[in-house]
């Protein structure tokens, strides 16, 4: 009789850090004997992780089965390397430094450790990917990091600190250096002296084109040496670069040390040598001051001159026969064949043109002047003129004196610089005129009827160059200041004609008199205005504006006209009568009386015949305080107009209506109107006639 099988008890389950493993097969019972085997096989490899391995024991009868765990646990890698935030690897005593692991894997469980001064030695010091450390002494510090877990630990990754707890002692200088730095070329080397305690030399430039040992500024080493090439130019308004070095360690810096390496060159300065060539001469000296950093100097010159010892400082030159002008220039060159601006000078057979002459344009009279002129380089001599008539003239330098007579013209004074070829330069002038100032324009005040006025103000424009005034009157009194541009002057109070003079008065002299002729009898009056063609009968007015200091005016009209209420004012009442005229009027005061002023009249219209006795017209009461009438008979039923005209010919009343054939009988309201005489005119059928009303 067979037996199935039975499988025994399976290992327990495994855990181990080793990809291969091996295990004990279970037993098994069973008839026929049973066979057992496991899968995965002891001895198998096992991937990382837990794998279940089953067991099975099998016979004809059936199988019989257990299951049992493989645990393969990942191992670690070690770092590649450990980086710290440390500059240079350096800190100062009391600062902290930041660890990091770089690289290597963590097996399952595993974490990075921490240790000082050995690989698992002692006490971690922490764990991490990275730890902060803050060590308790100077010196060199050695830090180890590893992976540890149940699986053994990784190797070993390690750094070391130097923690120092001074700065650099002592100053740098440097050792080495050169003057000239030319692009392109190969690497020129700047040192300095060690410093104790510096564990790098910072190198920097504040111009662009430098490269230390091929990396661009700032670079630092380790040693006191750099290789120093130059790749381009400094930027514009550089000559060179500013090549800066100084110790350093975590605790601090040396002094900075700075030296100037030349790129290009400036401008030199002004040439040693004349500005004068004299043409057909040789041998002129010309000299360049010396420009820093220049190995040579390059010299070129116009207008035919040739040079002798290109390359110098100095040089010689030769002038043409027919030599006039030409130019000479010169700059500096490296020994890199840099080369700087030209510094270039005008050369000249004769002297440039003279600048502004300096002297009085307004000399004086019989007196001596002094004019000059800024020195001219190379003008030997001097040659003044002046176009003055009877002017001499003394001095050859850039100065001179000139003595004028009484009497000076609008003219000039001029100056040539001569130089020893001797040439002359262009003239130079200057405009000049007399000194004493011009007569004064016109007086400015009234000219007529100042009988007695006073405080009368007479003036002229400023007179160039005049420093005051002289007035005089042949009559008057002037009161107040009389050396200023205006006077105040008194007139008495009868003269017929005086006389204002004034002159302009300067340090030179005084000049002739202006004059003004003034009258005590005043003006003729201004134009008549009134109606110059009136008709018979006509009452108008007519008027003057008047004229300055007049008291009064006197009057006169045709034969047959009459004057109305005043006389003697600047305006009357003229009654016309049947011939035509002229109107005249004087002004008069104390001291006499102006001439006519005249205003020719014409009839343009007459009466055909006496109307006055055709319309009868009366006003009753006359004299009227108030109220009064007037009537008039007319022939026929026609309109009529009244006017009623004041002493000056204004109307005051108008009245327009229509007459009845017969006797018209009209009231009329004169209460509103001020005393005085009036003429009241009456137009009907082509007649007219005037009445004279007082109203009282």
């Amino acid at each position: 009789v067979n037996q199935a099988p039975v499988i025994g008890a399976c290992p327990s389950d495994i855990t181990t850090c080793s990809a291969v493993v091996t295990y004990a097969t279970p037993s098994a019972s069973g008839i026929p004997a049973a066979t057992v085997s496991c899968l995965p096989a002891s001895g198998s490899t096992f991937a990382t992780g837990t794998t279940v391995v089953t067991c099975t024991a099998t016979n004809s009868c059936g199988t019989s089965s257990c299951t049992f765990n493989v645990t393969v646990s990942s191992v670690s890698t070690a770092a590649t390397s450990v980086t710290s935030n440390a500059q240079n690897g350096q800190i100062c005593i009391g600062s902290s430094v930041i660890f990091t692991e770089v690289g290597g894997t963590l097996g399952s469980g595993a974490t990075w450790v921490w240790y000082e001064g050995g690989c698992g030695s002692g006490a971690s010091i922490g764990s991490g990917t990275s730890i902060t450390i803050t060590p308790a002494s100077a010196g060199v510090h050695q830090y180890f990091v590893r992976a540890e877990s149940g699986c053994p630990p990784s190797g070993c990754q390690s750094i070391s600190i130097n923690v120092v707890n001074t700065p650099p002692s002592g100053t740098v200088h440097y050792t080495t250096t050169f003057s000239d730095g030319c692009v392109g070329s190969p690497a020129s080397a700047l040192s300095v002296n060690a410093v104790a305690g510096a564990a790098i030399y910072r190198w920097t430039s504040a111009q662009s084109g430098v490269r230390f040992n091929g990396f661009a500024s700032p670079h630092e080493t380790t040693v006191p040496v750099v290789n120093v090439t130059f790749v381009s130019l400094p930027p514009s308004g550089s000559s060179g670069w500013s090549i800066c070095v100084f110790g350093s360690n975590a605790c601090g810096n040396t002094n900075t040390i700075c030296t100037w390496v030349r790129a290009t060159l400036s401008q030199p300065g002004p040439l040693t040598g004349g500005v004068i060539g004299c043409p057909g001469t040789s041998g002129n000296t010309y000299t360049v001051p010396v420009v820093g950093g220049a190995a040579t100097y390059l010299w070129s010159a116009t207008g035919g001159i040739t040079i002798v010892g290109n390359g110098a400082q100095s040089v010689q030159l030769t002038f043409p026969a027919a030599f006039v002008s030409g130019t000479l220039s010169v700059h500096g060159q490296t020994s890199c064949g840099y080369n700087g601006p030209d510094r270039t000078i005008t050369i000249t057979r004769a002297p440039a043109i003279p600048g502004t002459i300096t002297g009085p344009s307004y000399p004086c009279p019989n007196a001596s002047s002094n004019y000059s002129v800024v020195a001219v380089p190379g003008a030997s001599t001097y040659t003044w003129t002046t176009s003055v008539p009877g002017a001499t003239v003394f001095g050859t330098s850039n100065s001179c004196t000139i003595t004028f007579p009484a009497y000076i013209p609008a003219g000039s004074v001029s100056v040539t610089a001569n130089s020893i070829c001797p040439y002359s330069s262009s003239v130079r002038s200057k405009g000049i005129a007399s000194g004493i100032p011009n007569v004064p324009s016109s007086i400015s005040g009234p000219a007529s009827g100042q009988c007695g006025q006073t405080g009368e103000t007479y003036s002229i424009n400023p007179v160039a160059l005049a420093t005051s005034y002289s007035w005089n009157t042949t009559c008057g009194t002037i009161v107040g200041p009389a050396n200023l541009s205006a006077v105040s002057v008194d007139w008495p109070a009868n003269f017929t004609s005086c006389v204002i003079s004034v002159s302009s008065i300067n340090s030179c002299g005084t000049s002739g008199a202006r004059t003004l002729t003034v009258t005590g009898a005043p003006s003729i009056p201004a134009a008549i205005s009134g109606d110059a063609t009136p008709c018979a009968g006509d009452v108008g007015n007519y008027s003057t504006t008047g004229s300055s200091g007049a008291t009064s005016y006197i009057w006169t009209v045709p034969l047959g006209a009459a004057i109305l209420g005043p006389v003697n004012g600047s305006s009357i009442l003229v009654q016309w009568g049947n011939v035509a005229g002229n109107i005249t009027v004087s002004s008069t005061n104390s001291c006499g009386v102006s001439g006519q002023r005249t205003l020719p009249c014409t009839m343009t219209c007459k009466l055909s015949e006496v109307e006055t006795a055709s319309l009868r017209a009366e006003v009753f009461p006359n004299p009227v305080t108030d109220k009064t009438t007037l009537q008039f008979f007319a022939d026929s039923d026609a309109p009529y107009r009244l006017l009623l005209c004041d002493a000056i010919g204004r109307r005051v009343l108008v009245k327009d209506a229509d007459a009845r054939q017969g006797l018209n009988v009209i009231d009329l309201d004169l209460s509103s109107l001020a005393r005085g005489i009036y003429m009241m005119t009456l137009l009907h059928d082509e007649r007219r006639e005037l009445i004279r009303v007082k109203v009282q």
